[in-house]
């Protein structure tokens, strides 16, 4: 009796460097749909990993906050585990792996990543709000308070209108946005808590988030998802608990000229606020690393951990856009089913994803593999 031979396909070893990270157990979670890639995270002996996920390689270091003790961690493992592809989630890993590709690319494959001058421009709201007024890109009005140059002279707030938003060169998810309705009210606090570094002082724009989340390579999109407010997180400018995703195509417009510009290379998470009036959309910040609803593109059809993966490796792929989803963890569903939140858009049942199928990433995996 003749037997078929079933060619197996070799898998290729991906290392995340910043394995302890906050957006490195959605990227792991992500390729645990892929039967192409094993996994490895490098993370800090030190890290306190709450879920750790079986099918993913875990391989630990010590003060991994020094970058001489990082770098040589990596390429140990380099050397150890036949790593294919290096790639990184947060915004300090990928400057990392940008200002010592030129080392590393010695023994592994480095990703293509964005020149330092484009990453420092876009992850520093001050430097990018400058740069999209010079291209004529659309941001709220904004007025850029340097204290080298402004030296307490607040003249050119009058130009905005109020309620105005202040804002921090490098906050994260919220962080130190305060909203001012009069402008009084904002020259006294500026005097009262003087900025070391430019700020911001922007017009606040009625209407709802609205984000691209994209995949570039030679500043082209090559794929993305866009998605809107669904359900406001209660904490007032943080991430929404809830999103939908929606076909844009000034947004999608929008985006596509600011990664030319900058000739972008890999993933970044491009924030926008949508006047839900006007139907203008208004950059507001660029976040030039992986983001925090990594999962939600993947249930929307788009992963992008295995769509960074198979770029940067040049295997072949095929992006075929998104579906129109609502994404609602299954906490906050119930939380909404009781009225503890406010749909900003009419529930489609038939069109909510929870995220529950994710908890069972073993039992698919194993699948996957042994069919």
């Amino acid at each position: 009796m003749l037997r078929r031979s079933v060619q197996i396909k070799p898998m290729k070893n991906v290392l995340i460097i910043d394995g302890g990270g906050a957006y490195s157990f959605n990227m792991a979670r992500s390729l645990s749909y892929c039967d192409d890639y094993r996994l490895h995270l490098l993370v800090d002996v030190q890290a306190h990993i709450p879920h750790r996920l079986d099918y993913v390689q875990y391989h630990e270091a010590e003060q991994l906050d020094n970058e001489g003790q990082w770098l040589s961690a990596i390429i140990s493992l380099l050397q150890t585990q036949n790593i294919d592809l290096l790639f990184a989630g947060d915004e300090a890993a990928t400057r990392f792996l940008i200002t010592h590709q030129q080392q590393l690319s010695a023994h592994v494959t480095v990703p293509a990543l964005p020149d330092l001058a484009a990453f420092d421009l876009a992850r520093n709201k001050s430097s990018l709000s400058r740069y999209m007024a010079e291209h004529r890109l659309s941001q709220p009005a904004t007025f850029i308070y340097d204290p080298a140059e402004n030296n307490g002279d607040f003249s050119e707030l009058s130009a905005l209108r109020f309620p105005v938003l202040f804002k921090l060169p490098a906050g994260v998810g919220g962080e130190g946005i305060r909203k001012f309705s009069d402008q009084s009210s904002l020259i006294d606090y500026l005097r009262s808590n003087p900025p070391r570094e430019a700020i911001l002082c922007q017009e606040f724009i009625e209407g709802r988030d609205i984000c691209i989340s994209v995949l570039c390579r030679d500043g082209e999109i090559t794929a993305c998802t866009i998605q809107q407010c669904l359900i406001d997180n209660p904490k007032a400018y943080a991430p929404s608990l809830a999103v939908e995703f929606v076909h844009n195509d000034h947004v999608y417009k929008v985006a596509a000229r600011l990664m030319k510009l900058l000739n972008w290379q890999g993933v970044a998470h491009i924030d926008m606020r949508l006047h839900e009036a006007s139907g203008e959309v208004y950059i507001i910040e660029v976040n030039p690393r992986f983001w925090e609803s990594l999962m939600a593109s993947v249930a929307a059809g788009v992963n992008f951990s295995w769509l960074y993966c198979q770029q940067m490796l040049q295997q072949p792929f095929e992006f075929k856009g998104f579906k129109s989803i609502q994404y609602i963890r299954i906490r906050t569903l119930l939380q909404c089913l009781s009225g503890r939140h406010r749909l900003r858009s009419p529930c489609r049942p038939l069109a909510v994803r929870t995220g529950l199928t994710f908890h069972l990433y073993s039992l698919r995996r194993w699948l996957r593999l042994h069919h």
